[in-house]
């Protein structure tokens, strides 16, 4: 079992999604929580931290790994809070678009 204490099933993976940075520049911007919960959902790179048995099933290419850095469709999956109070996706296989291997 992973650090976020979920077990994918089916085809599904399960991302950790890279920081979103708060401030700009020289100043630090607060942003409303609607456009904080905005660009957490137009993230698309992260880590991949666990997936299925099934997940990358049949795919002929080079597949990634766990721990390998990932781009990801946006606005894909659904959010979910960890056993390690982190926030992690757990998506489909297919909405992973490519990987730093």
């Amino acid at each position: 079992m992973s650090k976020a204490g979920l077990i994918p099933v089916e085809y599904k993976v399960i991302v950790l999604p890279d920081p979103i940075e708060e401030k700009a520049g020289e100043g630090v911007i607060i942003k409303a929580e609607t456009t904080l919960d905005t660009d957490k959902r137009m993230q698309t790179r992260g880590t991949l931290i666990d997936y299925s048995d099934m997940a990358f099933e049949g795919m002929p290419c080079k597949l990634p790994k766990r721990g390998d850095r990932i781009e990801y469709a946006m606005y894909s999956g659904q959010y979910f809070e960890g056993d390690d109070g982190q926030e992690y996706i757990i998506m489909n296989d297919k909405d992973i678009v490519g990987f730093w291997g």
